[in-house]
This record gives structure tokens, C-alpha cells and sequence, in this order.
């Protein structure tokens, strides 16, 4: 037993030995501190940018999404379900198969 816990207690001096050698490499706790806040610095520089530009530039230019599609439809020159149903096919002169009538055969 004396001899488990002598294998258990090195162990755990060993893993301290290399947890406090990691931590010098990183810089110590500190430096860790700095880096991550400098981090959250420049998530916070991202995301107001990101705001800047997403607000309009142009004042009074905003427009609603229905007169959009009114004025698209407009100068498209007709009725925009229509063309998006159309398949392009019947001005080529094909037609699409017919849906079959009997039944498949058995496997």
C-alpha cells in the first residue's frame, strides 16, 4: 500500500512539475488574462464595426419590401408567379411526358 501511494503522490508531483511548466511557457496567469482580454478588445471592435456599416447611409432611402416587388414586377412587364411557374418548354415546342395510366410490374 505504502508503495501505491509513494507511485500516486509522484505522479501528482510530476503533473504539478509540468502544470507549473506549461503555465511559465503561456506566460503565466497574467499574460493569460491580458491576451483573452485583448481578445474580447477586438470582438467588441469587430462587432461595432459590423453595426457601422449595417446602418443606411443614405437617409429617407428606405423602402417597403411590397412597393419593391411592385416596381419589380413593373419593369419585368407582367406577372411574376406566372413567368416562375413557366417552364420555358412550350416556346420550344416540347411538351412533357403524360403521367402513366397502368400500373408498374411486379418485380
Amino acid at each position: 500500500n505504502l508503495n501505491i501511494n509513494k507511485e500516486v503522490l509522484d505522479a501528482q508531483r510530476a503533473g504539478a512539475a509540468t502544470m507549473a511548466s506549461v503555465t511559465a511557457q503561456m506566460g503565466g496567469v497574467d499574460a493569460v488574462d491580458d491576451t483573452m482580454g485583448q481578445i474580447e478588445e477586438g470582438l467588441a471592435d469587430a462587432n461595432e464595426i459590423a453595426d457601422a456599416l449595417s446602418r443606411p447611409v443614405a437617409g429617407g432611402m428606405e423602402a417597403d419590401e411590397d412597393d419593391l416587388l411592385a416596381e419589380l414586377e413593373q419593369l419585368q412587364g407582367g406577372d411574376l408567379e406566372a413567368q416562375a411557374l413557366s417552364t420555358g418548354l412550350e416556346d420550344l415546342g416540347i411538351t412533357a411526358p403524360s403521367v402513366p395510366s397502368s400500373k408498374p410490374l411486379p418485380a
